[in-house]
């Protein structure tokens, strides 16, 4: 990471999800969640493929040192994978005393949150600001006809731990129950 000397500025479009200027822009496409979801890649989604694009992340670099910042944006598109709603790959923080904020800027979807067997699940909407204490996993699941667009605010030396949740998963799932919505199991 690079030295911060001065304040950063970046515009943040609520909508899109897009930063300007960002230093880091990551896409995670299916062939990137093998594991992920229940029904495998492309039962019942024959439309999809490994190379699609589920969610990209915007960062924007600060020095990876406590006292610091990361300001991103995640934005997860729609889309079902089987009967799964598209979702990030989840991830505990490899300092397990990060805590992080989720502000919902577009879009409808969930927020599940895990603690040991403690499985919590939070509405996101527009305006929504959800506080991911210390110690807990975390996914995104986007349940809605748009792209979920997420601000984020975690310490910069926080890190993602993936293994665990790859190997394990969540305890809870999101699956479509048609025009009704959502059933989470």
């Amino acid at each position: 990471m690079v030295e911060l000397l001065h304040p950063l500025l970046s515009n943040l479009n609520p909508d899109t999800g897009l930063m300007d200027p960002y230093d880091t822009h990551r896409q995670v496409r299916l062939g990137d969640m093998p594991n992920h979801y229940l029904s495998g890649h492309l039962h019942g989604s024959s439309a999809l493929n490994q190379d699609t694009v589920l969610y990209e992340v915007f960062e924007l670099s600060v020095p990876e040192k406590a006292g610091d910042m990361i300001p991103c944006s995640t934005i997860l598109h729609p889309g079902l994978v089987g009967d799964e709603f598209f979702m990030t790959k989840g991830h505990f923080h490899k300092n397990r005393e990060a805590a992080e904020i989720y502000y919902c800027l577009h879009g409808e979807g969930l927020l599940l949150m895990q603690q040991d067997d403690e499985c919590i699940v939070k509405q996101m909407n527009q305006q929504t600001l959800i506080y991911v204490p210390a110690g807990w996993a975390h996914r995104s699941v986007n349940v809605g006809s748009e792209d979920l667009v997420i601000l984020a605010v975690y310490p910069a030396d926080a890190g993602h731990e993936y293994g665990f949740i790859e190997k394990s998963g969540f305890a809870k799932r999101i699956f479509s129950n048609g025009e009704k919505g959502y059933i989470v199991k």
